[in-house]
């Protein structure tokens, strides 16, 4: 198996998880803003679906995951401990497998919206499963539960958001 991202595709990779490291920063309120508006699960499916449609090569999402694991790691204590971060590498797995077998890499809506949903909801299973399974942390029910089926659901709509955005983006990039 060979990755073979070029040095573009490595600077793009790079302001994808800029954007997504700005993204997290809403951290202090992001459990309230899951529950109420879900405004981070939107942002992150648009930044993923993206990300994937502009590079458009296999392993984009992985290799988003597994940084994203890394920083996740360094600022662990701000967000539940450092095995908290593997809420970034668990779903770009399962987004990564999601694409990675359809026809065209991050070009299908349907797929997309279907990875990010199923991303969504690993994410939070992931998140939640080592805060109170392993930390030992206490979060309400009526918390978590919201907070699952809502990112699960919104996510998707980011993806869609994502596509369209990511045809604007990627005529843009290809024509510098």
């Amino acid at each position: 198996m060979k990755i073979e991202f070029t040095t573009r595709d490595i600077a793009m990779l790079a302001v994808f998880i800029a954007l997504l490291q700005l993204a997290g920063l809403i951290w202090l309120i992001r459990e309230l803003i899951y529950v109420v508006l879900g405004v981070h699960a939107v942002l992150w499916g648009l930044l993923l679906t993206t990300a994937a449609h502009v590079v458009g090569k296999r392993y984009t999402i992985l290799a988003i995951g597994i940084i994203n694991t890394i920083i996740g790691v360094f600022i662990a204590p701000a967000f539940g401990g450092p095995l908290a971060a593997l809420c970034y590498l668990t779903p770009a797995v399962v987004l990564e497998t999601v694409l990675y077998f359809s026809a065209v890499y991050g070009a299908d809506p349907k797929v997309d919206a279907v990875g990010c949903a199923l991303y969504g909801f690993v994410e939070r299973i992931t998140l939640y499963g080592v805060l109170i399974f392993i930390y030992g942390y206490y979060l309400p029910d009526w918390l978590v539960w919201p907070a699952i089926l809502i990112c699960t659901g919104l996510f998707p709509v980011g993806s869609y958001l994502g596509y369209r955005l990511g045809k604007k983006v990627k005529v843009v990039v290809e024509s510098v």
